[in-house]
């Protein structure tokens, strides 16, 4: 709960009123649930979406803030596909990292103070449209990550 707060209040020290976010799993990283030889689960990293990583730097270069915001269980991570482990490897630098541990992020994305979000699930979509009729200083724009993806096709 210490850290929760901890980077709870980093973050808000962080926020510029310019505040871009972005979900972790199917967004930033392709990853996903496997079951280990010891039959539990945990994250699998199964490459990197070139175009949001791109989308990351160009922000934080701007002078924007910019927040990782996954519904990831952090329980289930491993020392390997850790997001901020991930993060590191990919040389990816973001202001902080939350989880809402398996919870809808529109809450989370509203005490932030995000203004553009980029996710893959829909679920999340209409959570936050729902979350925006409740909150009519709610202002963000919600992207899905592939919609970036040039088909070469």
């Amino acid at each position: 709960m210490k850290r929760i707060l901890e980077n709870f209040y980093k973050a808000k020290d962080n926020r510029n009123g310019d505040v871009v976010t972005f979900d972790f799993d199917q967004t930033v990283v392709k990853s996903f649930l496997n079951k280990t030889v010891d039959g539990e689960e945990q994250y699998q990293y199964g490459g990197v979406n070139k175009e949001i990583i791109k989308r990351i730097k160009a922000f934080k270069q701007s002078g924007k803030t910019v927040f990782i915001v996954t519904s990831r269980d952090q329980s289930l991570e491993s020392e390997e596909s850790a997001v901020k482990q991930l993060l590191k490897k990919l040389k990816i630098d973001v202001n902080a990292v939350f989880y809402t541990n398996g919870e809808p992020k529109a809450r989370k994305l509203y005490e932030l103070g995000s203004t553009l979000h980029f996710d893959d699930d829909p679920e999340e979509h209409e959570a936050i449209k729902a979350y925006k009729n409740l909150h009519k200083d709610f202002n963000i724009t919600v992207k899905y990550p592939d919609d970036l993806i040039k088909d070469i096709d």
